[in-house]
């Protein structure tokens, strides 16, 4: 149908498709309870989703990173990055993408990612940085990459189409001169994924990792 047709084409481009198919892969956006496939009329199922934030205020950059974690390896579906957003707009950034897409949401908060949470009127998983926890969550995020366990878009991920703020070609760049030890390079879109791939670990999510 044209309605299957239009959110396979939106999941294609990272945009919101929560409900699909196993059988025919196929996405249904947000159809009624019990809904089933209109090619095999198998019952169509829920994505599972995970987003996680690293929070800054002024001179870092504030990322969050969303996966559909359903199957693996996880797909990386929607991407922000931007600066010296006020308080208000960014915990109202942080809702509108958990409410696009459902699942578990992550936030660093050691310092200015505590002060967040009291913008908030969603469930948020807390992540306390140091230097023991930073090491384990860089650790997380080599094992999924060299395992092939999560992977992402050449450009740009949702919003579509490209822009400076979800041009994921930063993370790439980040990953590519990424030191953990050198705290002089960019690193706030890997810590992003790291705290992404960490909770994959860490939490029983539906296709993700134990």
């Amino acid at each position: 149908s044209a309605l299957l047709e239009q959110a396979q084409a939106d999941a294609l481009g990272f945009g919101p498709a929560r409900w699909w198919c196993p059988r025919c892969a196929l996405f249904a956006l947000a159809p009624e309870p019990g809904a089933r496939c209109e090619k095999c009329e198998r019952p169509i199922w829920p994505r599972d989703y995970l987003t996680a934030w690293d929070a800054a205020r002024s001179v870092d950059w504030m990322v969050g990173i969303t996966a559909d974690v359903t199957e693996t390896p996880a797909q990386i579906v929607a991407f922000h990055r931007f600066q010296k957003l006020p308080w208000p707009k960014a915990g109202a950034l942080i809702e509108e993408r958990a409410a696009a897409y459902p699942g578990r949401n992550r936030l660093d908060s050691t310092g200015a990612g505590d002060v967040l949470h009291g913008y908030l009127s969603i469930g948020i998983e807390p992540v306390l940085f140091s230097g023991k926890s930073k090491v384990e969550l860089v650790d997380s995020l080599t094992l999924a990459l060299e395992s092939g366990e999560i992977k992402g878009p050449s450009e740009g991920a949702y919003p579509y189409p490209v822009t400076e703020a979800n041009d994921i070609r930063h993370l790439w760049a980040e990953l590519a001169d990424y030191r953990w030890d050198d705290e002089a390079l960019t690193q706030d879109t890997v810590m992003a994924l790291a705290m992404l791939t960490h909770g994959m670990r860490t939490a029983r999510v539906v296709g993700g990792v134990a």
